[in-house]
C-alpha cells in the first residue's frame, strides 16, 4: 500500500509514474484504489497491509459503504474471490 500511497499523492499520472518506476501499471492501479479504500475506511495499515487486492475489489462499492466492508473484510478474513 505504499506504492500506492506513493503513486497518488506523487502528483504524476499513472502511466509516467508506472513507467519511472519501472512498475506494471494495473497492479499500480490496484494499489492506488487501496489506498483510497484504507483512507477513507480508517483502519490501521496493520490490519490491511496485506489486503490490497480485497481493498481495490471494494472500491468499486459506493463510498459510503467502505468502511463497512473493510470492517467485515477484517472481522471474517475475506478473500479477493469473496470481494469481487
Amino acid at each position: 500500500m505504499e506504492e500506492g500511497k506513493h503513486a497518488a499523492e506523487s502528483g504524476m499520472d499513472l502511466k509516467a509514474y508506472a513507467e519511472a518506476s519501472g512498475k506494471v501499471r494495473k497492479t499500480l492501479s490496484d494499489k492506488v484504489l487501496a489506498f483510497r479504500v484504507m483512507s477513507v475506511a480508517h483502519v490501521r495499515h496493520e490490519d490491511v497491509k496485506d489486503s490490497w487486492r480485497n481493498l481495490a475489489e471494494i472500491h468499486a462499492a459506493p463510498q459510503w459503504l467502505w468502511s463497512a466492508l473493510v470492517k467485515q473484510m477484517i472481522e471474517s478474513g475475506w478473500t479477493v474471490q469473496e470481494c469481487a
